[in-house]
């Protein structure tokens, strides 16, 4: 089921959401970027952003197991570079 934790915020557990998201980072991103990188992860802000308009985060749950996450939006800087804070 797919589903914007938008629609129903109370429901969803944001650190199940973030750990979803940095399992997804470490899995697709480790051996391409540093992991130094990946390290600082870990006070992952993403879900800080994709509570603003300029952004929409779907989760896909299988009952209640987070399994998947994708997130669409505006830039965070004017060149539409990754911005990591």
């Amino acid at each position: 089921m797919y589903e914007n934790p938008k629609n129903r915020e109370n429901k969803y557990n944001r650190s199940a959401i973030s750990n979803l998201y940095l399992t997804g980072w470490n899995t697709a991103y480790r051996r391409i970027v540093p992991e130094i990188f990946l390290d600082t992860l870990k006070n992952f802000k993403s879900l800080e952003y994709c509570n603003t308009p300029n952004c929409s985060t779907f989760i896909i749950v299988d009952g209640s197991q987070y399994i998947g996450t994708a997130t669409a939006g505006k830039a965070q800087d004017k060149k539409g570079i990754l911005l990591v804070k």
